[in-house]
């Protein structure tokens, strides 16, 4: 019972740490992005920088298939949504083209498993 109840408030102290941190937080599931890189690996691609500057839409095709699963209070200030509803629905608008570059240097770590 003790066990349980330290567990429940180590759980509500990291929540509360993430919520609340003065620094924009995400929480997000690369898991589908992984597939794509692995498709390319297994395609033989062994020069993924100049995949990228060959194939720019797969860097979008990435970012598309990111999938958001929890922001913190921080990030809808940033984003100036009133609720993480309104910013989830919006994601076009946060993932767009301005980020393409950015996010294709995320990939090339990615490719190389820095994490």
């Amino acid at each position: 019972m003790r066990t349980e109840h330290e567990l429940r408030r180590s759980e509500q102290y990291a929540l509360g740490l993430f919520e609340h941190s003065p620094v924009s937080l995400w929480v997000e599931d690369f898991s589908a992005v992984k597939v794509l890189l692995d498709e390319v690996r297994g395609a033989g691609i062994t020069d993924f920088r100049t995949f990228l500057n060959v194939h720019p839409d797969f860097v979008l095709r990435c970012m598309q298939e990111i999938r958001v699963l929890d922001v913190n209070q921080q990030t809808l200030q940033m984003f100036g949504a009133d609720s993480k509803e309104v910013l989830l629905s919006r994601l076009g608008d946060v993932f767009c083209d301005d980020m393409r570059i950015h996010f294709a240097e995320q990939l090339i770590d990615l490719w190389h498993e820095k994490l």
